[in-house]
């Protein structure tokens, strides 16, 4: 699953991003990664971008979530809940290797 969501974003005075990774941690969810773009723009096609001596930040945020779909599915009415805006998408992957760090 990946989560498109702004910078800017928050729910109860917290980055967006994090209340997400908080639901994906409360879920045993295997894995998720948040990424801030450099530039973007969404439905209303105003550009974002980062600039050096830009005072205000709205970045585009992408959480990358990897589970089994059964457990993306269950989390997606919390992910839902606190959104009020953005994008999400759902693709089936491949996992070719996946080890914790203690494995050989």
């Amino acid at each position: 699953m990946k989560v498109y969501i702004d910078e800017a974003d928050q729910v109860e005075h917290e980055p967006l991003y994090k209340h997400i990774l908080d639901i994906c941690a409360k879920h045993n969810i295997s894995g998720a990664t948040v990424t801030k773009g450099i530039a973007g723009f969404g439905c209303r096609h105003e550009l974002h971008e980062d600039r050096f001596l830009r005072l205000s930040r709205d970045l585009p945020i992408i959480i990358e979530v990897i589970d089994t779909d059964d457990n993306i599915l269950s989390i997606l009415p919390e992910v839902y809940a606190v959104m009020q805006g953005g994008m999400v998408t759902r693709e089936t992957v491949q996992v070719t290797k996946f080890l914790h760090q203690n494995d050989k």
